[in-house]
């Protein structure tokens, strides 16, 4: 659950851009690192940071981990492309005339990628 809530709040912090002075805080288990965080990955349970200077650390209990950006001024809206050669199939497999307008549940096929969509 812990890993969920991690993802999930890493993934809305870093799905904008963020303006800052490029500082930021590492804080394991208390102590500063004094060091940026360049990736996030996840291995089982276990959280992996990757900093700059091509170090890591690894550790289970990602309560420990704690980093904060300094100075941040604001977040901007990502920037999402529209995908428009998607096709859309309900999912009794009937192709759409283009992107779904009701909620529901979708197939959305786009290149060699296919997804399930909630919308």
């Amino acid at each position: 659950m812990k890993k969920l809530l991690l993802s999930l709040f890493l993934s809305l912090m870093f799905a904008g851009i963020t303006w800052a002075d490029d500082t930021q805080t590492v804080t394991v288990d208390g102590a500063d690192t004094g060091k940026t965080v360049k990736q996030i990955t996840f291995n089982g349970d276990k959280i992996i940071l990757h900093y700059t200077d091509n170090t890591t650390y690894e550790g289970e209990d990602l309560s420990l981990v704690v980093i904060t950006f300094n100075n941040a001024t604001g977040v901007s809206k990502p920037n999402q492309a529209l995908d428009t050669n998607a096709v859309w199939y309900d999912l009794s497999g009937r192709r759409l005339p283009g992107v779904p307008t009701q909620s529901g549940t979708y197939i959305k096929k786009s290149a060699s990628k296919t997804i399930k969509v909630q919308k």
